[in-house]
C-alpha cells in the first residue's frame, strides 16, 4: 500500500507539471519531450486540443506498457498520467488561454516552465511513479 506522503508527492508533482505545461510552455509553443511534446505538435497542426491529444496518447502508452511490461508498470503511473491529462483538460475549461502568454518575456516563461516541470517530474519520480 502506498504511503500518504507518496500520494501527496504525486499530486503536487501532477499540479506542477500541468501548470508548467499549460501556463508556460504551450502558450509560447515550446515543445518538450515525450507525450507532452508530441501532443503539442499534434495540437498545433490539428483542430484537436493538446490536452485531448495528451490523454489519448497517454492511454495508448499505458496499454502498450501493460502489454509489454506487465502489471509492474504500476497503477500509480496510470494515476499520474491520467491525472496530468485530466488536469490539463480542467485548466483548459477554467482558464482558457487561447494562445495568449502570461508575459511578454518568452525566455522567462521558458525558465519558469522548465523549472516547474523538472521539480514536478522529480517529485513524481521520488514517490515511485511516472507521468
Amino acid at each position: 500500500m502506498i504511503k500518504f506522503k507518496n500520494w501527496m508527492y504525486m499530486n503536487v508533482g501532477i499540479v506542477l507539471i500541468a501548470c508548467a505545461t499549460y501556463f508556460f510552455l504551450v502558450p509560447n509553443r515550446f515543445v518538450t519531450g515525450g507525450m507532452t511534446g508530441l501532443s503539442t505538435i499534434l495540437g498545433s497542426v490539428t483542430n484537436i486540443s493538446i490536452s485531448t491529444w495528451l490523454m489519448c496518447l497517454n492511454i495508448c502508452m499505458l496499454i502498450i506498457g501493460f502489454i509489454f511490461l506487465g502489471r509492474s508498470t504500476g497503477i500509480w503511473t496510470v494515476y499520474c498520467s491520467l491525472g496530468y491529462s485530466s488536469l490539463m483538460l480542467l485548466y483548459e475549461a477554467i482558464f482558457p488561454m487561447e494562445g495568449k502568454t502570461l508575459t511578454d518575456e518568452p525566455f522567462l516563461e521558458l525558465c519558469v516552465g522548465i523549472t516547474l516541470y523538472a521539480i514536478g517530474t522529480a517529485t513524481i519520480f521520488s514517490a515511485g511513479a511516472s507521468s
